[in-house]
């Protein structure tokens, strides 16, 4: 879904984020710094460089975090996308003035670390999932208080109880379809949807238009790039330090399995 649209771009090497050692850099005191170092990294803007799966990948500054002696690059290999994002949107959520926030698929790798890092921000976290051990793992492992279980009959009742308790005015959807209509639903007064993927692979849709209306609700578009890019490197770099100290505790990936360029159809089948 994210790959390139035209033809004519093929082939084409994928691959969003990664890590490695920096072997060329250009011009400037920034960029010769990281001479040498080992950094994660996320892939070129430009669609003409290929993605983070090349053995050698060519990116912006703006696109590199260094990595410090107790990170490994397997660990460097997750610092981008997710927890990137985890945080950009967290603090999106923190401008816009929620006080507790919706988050969809909030089992996932991503939805775990809003789960833990929204408390850090004053925001509290309403997780929903689809299967009962997915529930137990937010609430014994992550310590999330609510959490909403979408497969049990009578969700929408719970659902809406604690909407009303807890009032959310924002939610961090990313599984589209009917979905993103569903959750304006149990958002408050100038609620806002913002919608960052679509795992269900269906366009968003279901907004009850009269409601989105009297309720002076909103929806906005989240791609960590176009948070990143208009930072100038000041700026990144603050952020990056801000971020930094989450990576050990609070921004974790679990690495659940090993493979190889050479096994790709193995690493897919077991994805």
């Amino acid at each position: 879904m994210y790959g390139p649209r035209n033809p004519e771009a093929f082939p084409v090497t994928p691959g969003s984020e990664g890590s490695g050692v920096v072997e060329e850099v250009g011009s400037g005191l920034a960029t010769q710094w990281l001479l040498g170092k080992r950094v994660a990294f996320l892939h070129s803007t430009d669609p003409k460089i290929g993605g983070a799966y090349a053995e050698y990948a060519v990116t912006d500054i703006k696109r590199v975090i260094p990595l410090d002696d107790s990170a490994s690059l397997e660990d460097g290999a997750t610092y981008f996308v997710n927890p990137l994002t985890a945080v950009c949107m967290v603090k999106r959520a923190k401008e816009l003035g929620a006080t507790a926030l919706i988050l969809t698929a909030g089992a996932s790798s991503l939805g775990r670390m809003i789960v833990r890092i929204a408390p850090k921000y004053g925001i509290t976290p309403i997780a929903t999932v689809r299967r009962a051990e997915q529930a137990d793992l937010l609430k014994n492992e992550f310590g999330c208080e609510y959490i909403i279980n979408t497969s049990d009959e009578d969700y929408k009742t719970k659902f809406a109880e604690v909407s009303k308790k807890l009032n959310p005015t924002v939610c961090l959807e990313c599984i589209s379809g009917e979905t993103t209509g569903e959750m304006f639903n149990y958002l408050g007064m100038g609620g806002t949807v913002i919608l960052y993927g679509a795992m269900s692979k269906q366009a968003a849709s279901g907004i009850n238009p009269m409601a989105f209306l009297g309720k002076n609700m909103k929806m906005e578009a989240f791609l960590l790039a176009f948070y990143l890019d208009p930072m100038s490197l000041l700026e990144y770099a603050q952020f990056i330090m801000e971020v930094e100290p989450l990576y050990k505790e609070l921004l974790t990936t679990t690495i659940n399995a090993r493979y190889g360029l050479h096994q790709i159809q193995e690493a897919i089948a077991f994805y």
